[in-house]
């Protein structure tokens, strides 16, 4: 008797190994994914302008970076006793008005050298609930904690929703016709938005995401959120706040993806890296500052003879300071 639907067999047409450059824009779960990969010492860059939820906002982003557009300290919003920027995530606070907006704009000069290199991108969407400033009329990322009464809800239409996305292939694919993109619709329930609205916002991302796909080439589509909601389907799988996918359900998903679209070589290359990070956090058990070293040591060695060699240059950096604490 079977328990449980699965979602089968997922074939993405694209290839993913550790030659791959790979760029995540948008919500939360991109940075699960993105952690992932990065932890497999793939060449990965991890929303260079921060967390991302809606359509509008990361194209926002991404016409930024590709118009080469620099933000001006005029724009930034004082909370507080620090300056933030309402287009981007609280990671570019600042208490200096010039540092901020030099963050910003590093962030989207690194973008704009992403779009160009990356051989493989991946789209996490999370909701099409948005915030519009109501004296600008303009969609927010993030409205940083400042009065409930500058903003104004509201969900956005089937056709704003599925521009933004038809907008966000068209600036890619304008500075990189050859990259893969990979969307995906995040598992993150926006339950404090209600969940029948959650549901409405998330129909609306899943069918103008399939709608774009059908209308550009090399356009992909990962069902993270099927696999959450019609797979693993058990709230045993959501961390204590309902919310968020557990440790189980990420490594799950990732599991899904490695098996999507990665040979049996690199997901063994994975393992085998796997069990070198494993060794890398190992916490010794013994006392002898000796047997620590000697250990320390010839992992040391199997890390400077590894094929990704540069790729494990800060676990190198970590165990040469260890062993000097114990010398």
């Amino acid at each position: 008797m079977k328990w449980r639907t699965e979602i089968g067999k997922i074939g993405l047409p694209l290839h993913i190994d550790h030659s791959s450059t790979c760029l995540l824009l948008g919500s939360c779960f991109a940075e699960h994914i993105g952690e992932k990969l990065v932890r497999s010492k793939f060449l990965c860059t991890i929303n260079p302008t921060g967390i991302t939820y809606n359509p509008v906002s990361l194209l926002n982003h991404l016409t930024l970076a590709s118009t080469q557009h620099d933000i001006l300290e005029e724009e930034l919003k004082l909370r507080d006793s620090s300056y933030v920027h309402l287009h981007f995530h609280s990671q570019f606070t600042e208490n200096d008005k010039s540092a901020c907006a030099r963050g910003i704009n590093g962030a989207l000069k690194s973008l704009r050298g992403q779009l160009k290199d990356a051989s493989i991108m991946f789209i996490s969407l999370g909701s099409c609930i948005v915030f519009k400033e109501k004296e600008t009329e303009t969609i927010v990322a993030n409205c940083h904690k400042l009065s409930p009464s500058l903003f104004e809800k509201y969900m956005l239409s089937q056709n704003e929703t599925e521009e933004s996305i038809n907008n966000i292939v068209e600036i890619i694919q304008t500075i990189n016709p050859h990259t893969d993109i990979v969307f995906t619709i995040s598992p993150v329930r926006h339950s404090r938005h209600g969940l029948i609205e959650d549901n409405r916002s998330k129909a609306q991302l899943i069918s103008a995401v399939h709608n774009t796909i059908g209308a550009f080439t090399k356009c992909h589509y990962f069902p993270s959120y099927e696999i959450m909601k019609d797979d693993l389907r058990d709230y045993r799988f959501y961390k204590e706040d309902m919310v968020h996918p557990s440790q189980q359900a990420i490594d799950y998903m990732w599991n899904s993806l490695l098996s999507s679209c990665m040979s049996s070589e690199t997901q063994s290359k994975i393992r085998e890296i796997e069990k070198l990070m494993m060794q890398v956090n190992h916490r010794f058990l013994t006392q002898d500052n000796m047997t620590k070293i000697n250990a320390l040591e010839k992992l040391q060695f199997t890390l400077s003879q590894h094929e990704f060699k540069d790729r494990f240059l800060n676990e190198r950096e970590e165990i040469s300071r260890k062993i000097a604490c114990l010398t």
